[in-house]
């Protein structure tokens, strides 16, 4: 069959082949660096927040500290976060912002807990923030799930000037990356004024060769002359998407992972919400200056409340100074 004049190079066509292999996988690793990211620095925000609470006792410096953070975040997520298909559904947009707004909800609800007084109705209200700061963290997992999973309708990038490029077919890749993608493959034609060598020398003749020797009935003779190789294969067919690794499919590995995060959210509600009935200290020992850390609970009726131990209950009965040293169980 006849090339067309204006039909891409062999070798591009080889190149875009091979392309065809890894372009999910670069593209979806790209996603994964960046929600490594942002997950990192909302990490951040709240260790600040239990860092500074408890160790430096700084009150105002956990806000300020953590909000720098979070408005980083809330930037990098604004740069690479952008939907771009007008026919796919948005059913939580804009809630990729939930992420920093949890670390504020999280930040007021620490400051009540660690207040000067005791006072229950704080304490009520502390466990509201708690609640607030899980409920946006869940709608921040779901949101960066709908955000990676691939578009139907998404069928290749129009090929312009600095811009990324897709060809048509090449498919299963979210859309809100798509001024992010830095992927650029082949062309698919060659544009005016351009010209293959490669299959000029192999064809005999044909744009370059015709500009500079002219087409003079010698020059075309000549061209005709020049034997023409059997070329069978058939330009921009359509080859098997990932064909050696259906197996691992990018799309449904980032989304299998994205997917355990609002699982683990739901998880930590339910949770939350049992020690809220039962307290939240009714399925573990609970801390005591009698008792190092990360200690089993003693046996009763010995060493129910003191350092070396005794019959009684802490407290009831006074304490004597031997009582008072620590001694290894």
């Amino acid at each position: 069959d006849e090339v067309p004049e204006d039909a891409a190079p062999e070798h591009f066509e080889l190149y875009a082949a091979c392309q065809k292999e890894f372009y999910q996988h670069d593209i979806y690793s790209r996603v994964c660096i960046f929600y490594g990211f942002i997950h990192y620095f909302q990490s951040l925000c709240f260790y600040g927040l239990g860092h500074i609470n408890i160790e430096i006792r700084a009150f105002w410096v956990s806000y300020a500290c953590v909000f720098v953070i979070a408005v980083l975040n809330c930037l990098i997520i604004r740069f690479e976060i952008i939907p771009s298909n007008p026919n796919k559904k948005q059913y939580l947009r804009g809630c990729q912002y939930c992420g920093a707004l949890a670390v504020l909800s999280a930040a007021i609800g620490m400051s009540l807990d660690f207040r000067v007084e005791f006072d229950p109705n704080m304490i009520a209200l502390s466990w509201g923030f708690v609640f607030l700061a899980y409920i946006l963290q869940l709608l921040y997992a779901l949101r960066l799930l709908e955000v990676v999973l691939p578009d139907t309708d998404l069928d290749g990038l129009t090929e312009r000037l600095g811009a990324s490029f897709l060809p048509e077919g090449w498919t299963k890749i979210p859309s809100s990356f798509s001024h992010v993608y830095y992927f650029v493959a082949p062309p698919t034609k060659l544009q005016p004024g351009q010209n293959d060598l490669v299959r000029e020398i192999k064809q005999g003749g044909g744009g370059a060769y015709d500009e500079v020797v002219g087409n003079s009935p010698k020059s075309s003779h000549a061209a005709a002359e020049v034997p023409k190789e059997s070329d069978d294969r058939k330009y921009h067919e359509s080859m098997p998407q990932f064909a050696f690794d259906k197996h691992v499919a990018p799309w449904r590995l980032v989304a299998s992972i994205q997917f355990a995060l609002p699982c683990a959210w739901c998880f930590l509600i339910l949770g939350t919400i049992v020690d809220v009935i039962i307290g939240d200290q009714a399925l573990v020992t609970a801390p005591h200056w009698s008792r190092p850390p990360m200690t089993r609970l003693s046996l009763a009726p010995h060493e129910l409340g003191t350092p070396l131990g005794g019959p009684w209950a802490a407290g009831d009965k006074p304490f004597i100074p031997e009582q008072m040293a620590w001694h290894e169980e």
